[in-house]
């Protein structure tokens, strides 16, 4: 059975812009997959602990039989058995919000999501999808292009360590209806909104497609 692991962060609950953008893509994921399970960690609301010290020797090889130890273990296993990943996140101060660095903290695990010797992790080709909110522009030609910290990190650890497919969908400007000072920037949120929405919804159904068909060289073009 095809197995989905949905991440969502964001600390505005049902007021979180990307966790309505995951719900798009949860949605058309279900509709292409509806045999499928959706297996939810909402990091907001049951926060990971920060990796206690007792399993720090873990990274280095050593066994741990703790309860902590077997929890980092149930986080892991969650990750490596998935058959695609959604994550839904908001930049917060610059970069990704605590409650996100402590999950990866977990599941980068020497002996299990990273393998000794140079071999391909559990994780390699695994289609990674980011939600991402801001709640400004960050782009090419915005005050604050270069300021993003938030998708260049999740790119090294998803991409570069565990070698995931990985794929970002931006939402931009979502202050904008809210924040003094942002007026003229509203219809351009708005435009964003919608294209967020899309290509979540098309990024889904691709993902969900080649799963189908047992291979991810087409989801770039998805």
């Amino acid at each position: 059975m095809t197995e989905l692991l949905r991440l969502d962060v964001s600390a505005r609950g049902t007021d979180s812009v990307s966790r309505t953008v995951t719900d798009t893509f949860e949605r058309t994921w279900r509709e292409r997959t509806p045999h499928a399970e959706v297996t939810t960690r909402d990091l907001a609301e049951s926060a990971v602990p920060h990796l206690p010290a007792e399993v720090v020797p873990r990274s280095t090889g050593q066994v741990v039989e703790t309860d902590a130890a077997r929890f980092q273990d149930s986080l892991v296993d969650e990750l490596v058995r998935a058959d695609a990943v959604v994550i839904s996140t908001p930049m917060y101060n610059l970069g990704i919000p605590s409650v996100l660095k402590a999950w990866i903290d977990h599941v980068i695990l020497l002996g299990r999501t990273l393998r000794f010797h140079g071999e391909p992790p559990p994780t390699a080709g695994t289609p990674m999808t980011v939600i991402t909110t801001f709640g400004g522009g960050y782009g090419p030609g915005a005050p604050r292009e270069g300021w993003d910290h938030l998708r260049p990190y999740l790119r090294t650890v998803f991409e570069g360590m565990l070698r995931m497919d990985v794929e970002f969908v931006t939402v931009e400007y979502t202050l904008a209806a809210t924040t003094p000072g942002m007026e003229d920037l509203v219809e351009m949120g708005a435009r964003a909104l919608r294209l967020g929405h899309e290509t979540a919804s098309r990024r889904a159904a691709g993902v969900a497609a080649s799963l189908a068909t047992g291979g991810l060289a087409d989801l770039a073009a998805s």
